[in-house]
């Protein structure tokens, strides 16, 4: 998750407190609390992850259906503040969930003309280029997309990514960071992880990591609506780099279908367990 500004602090230990009963399962609880987060901070970031998990706790309850009229509210509610990008942001992808793939389009265009320079701009790319390649089939639009978010955000995940899907991302690349992990033997100073690669997919990808420290090791796999696709318990691990696969299956062992998923790898030290880091990224499927 993004880290605190100084303004957010007064709901941190609320927000912290609702992210538990989600866990937990106790679901009527803590949407009750991420409704309270979004009225009281919807101008800061901790309203506007409550957000997020308010649409995911909604699908937990069977209560889908509710995801776009809450996003709606919110958008009418806070006109002109930060939060309604992300309302539309999670309304694009109902859209895609519903397979209304030309109206999540237009909303992604919308989005990307409202939010200059900022996530919203770079997530809006990337939808729009994953729907255009993936969805519509229009992969010279796509492609457009994909070379406006790898410009604007070179340095982003979410660039290489892209490059990976054009097809002009390689793994041994030095001059990328996330690639140095596959490079020598020596122990990793600092926690990191690599783009999944291939990336797009079929039928399995590697996600490669390596570790400062002995820690414990989660990898949680969600589509792109928040729900939680798949668990990889990894246990403790010494120092060191590793590569887990994922076969593009659920928990259940049943093959999950084409589309865009999202990751996040949780690293936990064994001698400092506050010290939990989290690290995430897209990858696509193509059954």
């Amino acid at each position: 998750m993004a880290a605190f500004s100084a303004a957010d602090t007064a709901g941190a230990s609320e927000f912290n407190r609702a992210v538990e009963l989600y866990f937990s399962g106790n679901y009527s609880e803590a949407l009750s609390l991420f409704k309270k987060l979004v009225t009281q901070y919807a101008e800061f970031n901790i309203g506007r992850q409550a957000l997020a998990f308010e649409g995911r706790v909604l699908r937990k309850i069977e209560r889908a259906n509710d995801i776009v009229p809450t996003m709606l509210t919110v958008a009418e509610t806070y006109a002109g503040k930060e939060i309604v990008g992300l309302a539309k942001s999670i309304i694009v992808g109902e859209k895609v969930k519903n397979g209304a793939y030309q109206d999540a389009a237009n909303l992604a265009a919308s989005i990307l003309a409202e939010y200059p320079n900022s996530d919203y701009e770079k997530y809006a790319l990337y939808d729009l280029a994953t729907i255009n390649w993936y969805y519509l089939q229009d992969k010279e639009t796509g492609e457009s997309f994909y070379r406006q978010l790898i410009t604007r955000y070179p340095d982003d995940a979410l660039a290489e990514s892209a490059l990976a899907t054009l097809g002009e991302w390689q793994a041994g690349d030095n001059s990328k960071p996330q690639a140095r992990l596959a490079d020598g033997g020596e122990i990793p100073k600092e926690f990191a992880v690599s783009p999944n690669y291939p990336n797009p997919f079929n039928p399995a990808t590697q996600i490669r990591y390596a570790l400062p420290q002995a820690g414990k090791v989660t990898l949680r796999i969600y589509n792109l609506l928040g729900d939680e696709v798949r668990i990889f318990d990894e246990g403790e691990r010494e120092a060191g780099r590793y590569r887990l696969t994922w076969d593009g299956k659920d928990s259940r062992g049943h093959n999950v279908a084409s589309g865009v998923y999202l990751y996040r790898l949780i690293f936990t030290p064994s001698t400092h367990p506050a010290q939990r880091q989290v690290r995430s990224g897209k990858m696509s499927l193509l059954q």
